[in-house]
């Protein structure tokens, strides 16, 4: 795949085999995320430096978004996919450079009394190393993720 890559001096054009086949899921911290449709393929790819990161085989499910917390060198570093798979069923998977595989939490909002229906969440994303959800209710929840799951 050829890609054009903007830097001090200008813009240059190089080819990037690893990218061949592969989807970006986001860019981040300049590392690109990369994810195979059809193979559970997924790593961390520095376009500039070219230095790659596995990360744990992942089934190619749909998602919505995907983020790193931190750039990935630094230790508290958490790559987060997360996505939609019913009305009011999401998921998140995640997990850090170096795991051998993802951890799957799925998350069903409650339903909303005063409305009678499920708060859905509209928006998913990292500031500062913490992680957020805004639903579509308007509440803006902090996301604690670790190894036994997430909390809000």
């Amino acid at each position: 795949m050829a890609c054009l890559l903007q830097g001090e001096h200008g813009q240059s054009q190089t080819h990037i085999p690893e990218m061949q086949d592969m989807q970006i899921a986001t860019c981040s911290h300049g590392w690109l995320v990369l994810v195979h449709n059809n193979r559970d393929d997924c790593f961390l790819l520095n376009p500039i430096s070219m230095q790659k990161i596995q990360l744990p085989p992942r089934k190619p499910i749909p998602f919505n978004c995907c983020f790193l917390t931190l750039p990935p060198d630094d230790p508290n570093c958490i790559i987060v996919f997360f996505g939609i798979i019913g009305n009011h069923l999401h998921y998140f998977m995640f997990c850090k450079p170096g795991d051998i595989a993802w951890t799957k939490h799925d998350l069903e909002l409650p339903i909303a009394e005063d409305v009678g229906v499920a708060d859905t969440l509209e928006c998913v994303g990292p500031c500062n190393g913490e992680v957020y959800m805004f639903t579509f209710f308007g509440k803006l929840l902090p996301v604690k993720i670790s190894n036994s799951g997430i909390a809000f």
